[in-house]
């Protein structure tokens, strides 16, 4: 099937001597994209004379491989709308003047709705109302937990990647997903614990160091409530509220009393009964939890003032922190959490908003950029029902009561969501006026779920994070592709 759109013409007698404006070149716009099923896209060409000279008025002719996938009806002589008609992929090819060039449409059905999202180093899973996996994202050491479908490349670096929703290699239904820096972990029903991706320490937890692209049982004979991926080490709790942690130990982050690595569950020492545990930490990590009384206690990695304890370490050198240690304040909390950073957040009972570590970027939200080392309150008085600690840089994002999304902290590549790359050190609104009734913060994209069920997410998308079809970043909300 082709399409013809005439820009200009000529004639004249006798032979005719070759136009020094000729066509010389053709390029698309864009030579990936992704349309969901019964949607439409616009694909933009751009011809140059050999001098680098664009042209404007060509006849150009638009034809795809497969009509019954994708559909292309040219509007000018330069773009053509792209209509998905089918599941698969064409090619889309544009000729004029002798060059030609292509770009593949991959036209994707629509999956089952989304009711929990789960937000990595550079890659993000989510679960489907049957407890279904997808992921999407960076891919280099199988955290997708599938095949990945193209190749990304941040600063000259090429690795696999997926840029939009693809379910994990396994018919495992699960009830909790977690992303951790390039490694992703689950529970399924029965409290069975199952991990994929980067292994490099026993953060997987199968007894090895080896990278899994598929979804593996953590090799222990326990039943898990809850599961948390950090940097390079994970934490559960059993139903008696005992923790377990695994993986990278270097600065006692796994909580056991000692720096010795495990590639199987070990329980944090202190005899403490957890609510909430979660694994966080930038490069090598920390781990806090919340005991049935709501008191917190952190250990691990202390640079920055993370554990909360009013101290933090001098210098450069790490100091050990291997057993659980009260944050200080007196504070009770009925959440916490944190992210792959240097900082955490937590919510009191009455919804009011603490944070305490790194506050290089204003992660902290206390409208400074100073570091506190004990909890402080976050500036503007708002109610949260849910608080998110982002990692890298440091980010922090929540969902207000009325389900209005905030977010502040690290903003350069738009990871706050309202439409600029401005560092906010205060709670600033989301853009796009949607109502969100969960949210999760990655290194630098964040990804959260409305409250009619739709996915959004936004920032970094290097890796194709964000699951919208393209590497490019988002600096507001945009929606996930292939929903219903």
């Amino acid at each position: 099937m082709g399409f013809l759109a005439a820009c200009g013409g000529g004639g004249g007698d006798g032979p005719i001597a070759p136009d020094p404006l000729s066509v010389a070149s053709v390029t698309f716009s864009l030579t990936e994209l992704y349309v969901p099923l019964g949607e439409t896209r616009s694909l933009t060409v751009t011809l140059k004379d050999r001098n680098g000279v664009v042209l404007t008025d060509r006849t150009v002719g638009w034809s795809t491989s497969a009509p019954g996938v994708a559909t292309v009806s040219a509007t000018t002589s330069s773009t053509a709308t792209i209509a998905a008609v089918g599941v698969g992929s064409s090619t889309i090819t544009v000729t004029s003047e002798g060059k030609s060039a292509g770009a593949t449409v991959t036209v994707t059905s629509n999956v089952a709705r989304f009711v929990s999202v789960a937000a990595g180093g550079a890659h993000t899973c989510a679960l489907t109302e049957a407890g279904a996996a997808y992921c999407w994202g960076r891919d280099e050491r199988g955290q997708l937990g599938l095949l990945p479908s193209a190749d990304c490349n941040i600063d000259g670096t090429t690795f696999p990647c997926r840029r939009t929703p693809a379910a994990v290699g396994t018919s495992l239904v699960f009830k909790q997903l977690t992303g951790g820096d390039d490694y992703t972990c689950g529970l399924t029903a029965d409290g069975t614990a199952y991990c994929w991706g980067g292994n490099s320490f026993g953060q997987l937890g199968d007894n090895s160091s080896i990278d899994r692209s598929s979804p593996r049982p953590v090799l222990t004979s326990l039943k898990f409530t809850t599961i948390d991926a950090g940097n390079k080490h994970t934490c559960a709790l059993t139903s008696d509220g005992t923790a377990y942690c695994w993986g990278l130990n270097v600065v006692g982050q796994l909580g056991d009393g000692t720096t010795s690595d495990s590639s199987v569950p070990v329980a944090v020492s202190g005899g403490l009964k957890f609510q909430q545990i979660v694994a966080g930490g930038l490069t090598t990590g920390h781990t806090c939890a919340l005991t049935t009384a709501g008191a917190a206690y952190c250990w691990g990695r202390n640079d920055a003032g993370q554990l909360g304890n009013n101290t933090s370490d001098p210098g450069l050198q790490l100091q050990v922190h291997s057993s659980p240690t009260a944050v200080a304040g007196g504070l009770t909390f009925a959440t916490i959490s944190t992210g792959l950073g240097r900082h955490n957040c937590a919510l009191t009972a009455a919804r009011a908003a603490f944070c305490w570590g790194d506050n290089t970027y204003g992660e902290l939200g206390d409208e400074s950029t100073l570091t506190r080392a004990t909890p402080g309150a976050v500036s503007g008085g708002i109610t949260f029902i849910q608080l998110s600690a982002g990692g890298f840089t440091g980010h922090t994002c929540g969902i207000a009561a009325n389900g209005a999304a905030y977010c502040w902290g690290d903003n350069e590549v738009g990871a706050l969501g309202n439409g600029t790359t401005l560092f906010i050190f205060r709670p600033f609104p989301v853009a796009g006026g949607l109502s969100f009734k969960s949210i999760d913060s990655g290194s630098r994209h964040t990804c959260g779920l409305t409250t009619d069920g739709i996915l959004y997410c936004w920032g970094s998308n290097g890796a194709g994070q964000l699951g919208i079809g393209s590497t490019e970043r988002q600096l507001a909300p945009a929606r996930v592709l292939g929903q219903p």
